[in-house]
Formats: structure tokens, C-alpha cells, sequence
């Protein structure tokens, strides 16, 4: 039984450790995302956020295997973890802290430009209606020019 739970916490080193090494990716696809977002680069950042969206479902299927593991080990990570696991735990922890913030920054950030652009497509509606207004108020008077000879 100590082998089979020594093993047990080898496997979920592993995975702790393969998710965090995914996490850290999936940070640094955040901060290229803020890169793309201050460039308005859409192209780039959808892109991105697709790459970053591959990088969660793999990050999903990790920590279930790791929910598995725990309830066959009845452990509770969150009140006692095993020491091996505590370092990587917190790195976990750590990870999941900045991207959350820096995601938050980016949510924020792509908030207000669809706000400029929605601005900005109002201004050339506006623009295009007034330009549709002079154009029929010329065409309306029958004539541009005045004929002065008579």
C-alpha cells in the first residue's frame, strides 16, 4: 500500500509540475497578448487567445487527473499537502495569481478600445448621414449654378 501511494504522489509531482510548466507558457501568452492589445494588432491577439485557449483545455485535463488522484488518496491539498508537493503547489498558486491579474488588465484594456471603436464607427455613421443630407439638399435647389444672363 506505501508503494502504490508513493507512486501516487509521483504521478500527481508530475502532472503539478506539467501544469505548471503550462501555466507559465499560458503567462507568457497573456503578456503577448497585452502586447498585441496596445499594437491593436487583432490578428495577433485572437491568435493568441486561440494558442491560450489550447493551453487551458490541456491545463483542465491536468488538474483532473490531479482531482482523481487526490480523492483516491483522500487528500486534501489545500489544508495538507504532502511537503514534495508544497513547492510546486505554490508555484501553481503563483501562476494562477499574475495571470489572473494581468488577464484582468487585458479584459479592461479591450474593454475601453471596443468602446473607442464603437465611438468611432458612431462618428463615420454621422458623418456619412450628413453627407447624404448635403448631397440631396443639392439635388433638391435643381441647379449648382445661377444662370445671371437671364
Amino acid at each position: 500500500m506505501y508503494a502504490e501511494m508513493h507512486d501516487q504522489l509521483l504521478e500527481m509531482q508530475k502532472l503539478v509540475d506539467q501544469m505548471n510548466i503550462d501555466l507559465d507558457k499560458m503567462l507568457g501568452l497573456t503578456e503577448a497578448m497585452t502586447e498585441a492589445l496596445e499594437q491593436d494588432d487583432t490578428d495577433k491577439f485572437t491568435e493568441l487567445l486561440d494558442r491560450r485557449q489550447e493551453l487551458m483545455d490541456r491545463i483542465d485535463v491536468l488538474n483532473r487527473q490531479v482531482r482523481k488522484i487526490k480523492i483516491a488518496m483522500e487528500l486534501d491539498l489545500d489544508q495538507r499537502a504532502p511537503e514534495e508537493l508544497v513547492p510546486a503547489l505554490d508555484r501553481r498558486q503563483q501562476l494562477l495569481s499574475d495571470i489572473q491579474q494581468k488577464d484582468a488588465v487585458n479584459r479592461e484594456n479591450a474593454t475601453l478600445r471596443n468602446e473607442q471603436y464603437k465611438a468611432m464607427l458612431r462618428e463615420v455613421r454621422n458623418q456619412r448621414v450628413v453627407q447624404t443630407y448635403e448631397r440631396e439638399s443639392v439635388h433638391d435647389s435643381g441647379s449648382l449654378f445661377i444662370d445671371r444672363k437671364g
